[in-house]
């Protein structure tokens, strides 16, 4: 039984919209209509001027962290705040999400007088326990006022914390969600304290929902149009809200699926689009499992199959409890292709990778198996000695690779890695 918009207007998109956040997880207040920001704003002590309830932040952050206690929780809370002064929004939201995923450097003062410096975790991360352990909060007509006052019309908070902002419009009120992103725009610019903790915002109308990186612009929102059988559903709004806004998802998206891309005129961040996520888990799923060393992942032109690779490579590189100590190689079939994925690997400031210049090069990697990103030609495979593998944890993605496996070079591959994940 599918279910759609109560009603074919703004407010009934809204309550729809609350009502299935509410039943993947989220706490929620406004499905009845009201403002639902007020009941946490009475409940926390929410200044009109502030974007962060510091109040239930500060009660996470001591139920999180042994360091922080009552007497030291302010100081902290104080300092945090400071971090959400920035006069550019990207480079704000950067340095905010550095704080969000690996946890805030704050001293913290011994019983013998001295101090010890540690980080301070505002979101517990740990699939295990996170959804225990954190506080989701859902609602509605969330006020901010900073010289001008924006009302978006779905927040949803973590631990007091906005990571998605939500703007919602009504085909049958002659507006859509094109109309909806260009409010996210001006809500951005207008008060832009908001978005730096911010994780992606959502537009939505009656019919369709598209998501954006905070900062992106209206060609980069996105439909949502998978999901697990979980969240599989005949409504395609309640699908994608569901499939994209559930906690454990939210979660996984700001820990291990952004990046920021150097660009001409400021940096860029860049979320995934679902074929990306699901294809990146399915690979760290096969490589965690041990059950299948190869995988076949299909992209349409244009689908961003280098992102899924490089989204992939660096959940594969810092993620201890998926693959210990991996060596990845993402291999290219021309030049320009490497060029290309050369540029984009520096653009996005990944630490942990190295191009093969040449085969006596790639050859001493591949038998050092120090754990990194190789980008490589499958070319400079024609010469590489065979069963010269120094990683035991080695993974391989291959781009167009129906172009070449089934080729002599493609027999030197696997010569040259005989125990390895190939996709």
């Amino acid at each position: 039984m599918t279910e759609n918009v109560s009603t074919p207007n703004e407010g009934g998109v809204e309550r729809s919209l609350l009502s299935w956040l509410d039943g993947v997880g989220w706490e929620t207040h406004g499905k009845d209509g009201g403002r639902g920001a007020e009941t946490l704003d009475e409940s926390y002590d929410r200044r009109s001027n502030e974007v962060v309830y510091w109040n239930l932040l500060a009660e996470q952050v001591i139920e999180l962290n042994d360091e922080i206690d009552e007497h030291n929780v302010d100081k902290f809370v104080s300092s945090l705040r400071r971090d959400l002064d920035h006069g550019n929004l990207m480079d704000g939201n950067h340095e905010f999400h550095e704080i969000l995923t690996k946890g805030k450097k704050f001293s913290v003062k011994q019983d013998d007088g001295s101090t010890e410096n540690v980080y301070v975790d505002l979101i517990d991360f740990n699939p295990e326990t996170a959804l225990e352990n954190n506080r989701f909060h859902a609602v509605n007509q969330f006020s901010v006022s900073r010289g001008t006052t924006i009302r978006p019309d779905v927040n949803l908070f973590v631990n007091g914390v906005p990571l998605v902002t939500m703007e919602l419009k009504s085909v049958t009120q002659d507006n859509d969600y094109y109309d909806a992103i260009g409010d996210l725009h001006d809500y951005e610019e207008e008060v832009p304290r908001l978005f730096v903790p911010g994780l992606f915002n959502v537009a939505a109308d009656t019919m369709e929902l598209r998501y954006g990186a905070v900062g992106a612009t209206t060609e980069f929102y996105e439909p949502w149009n998978d999901a697990p059988t979980e969240y599989e559903d005949g409504n395609g709004m309640k699908q994608a809200v569901q499939a994209l806004c559930n906690p454990g998802t939210v979660l996984d998206l700001l820990r291990n699926f952004v990046f920021y891309e150097q660009r001409e005129g400021g940096d860029t961040k860049i979320v995934p689009r679902y074929m990306q996520y699901y294809a990146v888990n399915e690979i760290l799923g096969r490589v965690d499992k041990g059950e299948h060393d190869k995988g076949l992942v299909w992209h349409t032109q244009g689908s961003g199959k280098s992102f899924t690779m490089l989204y992939a490579a660096e959940n594969l590189l810092s993620r201890p409890a998926v693959a210990r100590n991996p060596q990845v190689f993402i291999i290219v079939d021309t030049d320009k292709l490497n060029s290309q994925m050369r540029d984009q690997l520096a653009n996005l400031s990944l630490e942990q990778w190295t191009e093969a210049e040449s085969i006596d090069h790639l050859q001493r990697l591949i038998e050092e198996g120090r754990s990194q990103l190789v980008l490589t030609t499958i070319q400079k495979f024609e010469d590489v000695d065979p069963d010269v593998q120094g990683n035991d944890e080695v993974i391989v993605m291959s781009d167009e690779a129906h172009r070449f496996m089934e080729a002599d070079l493609g027999s030197r591959l696997d010569a040259a890695l005989p125990n390895c994940y190939h996709f």
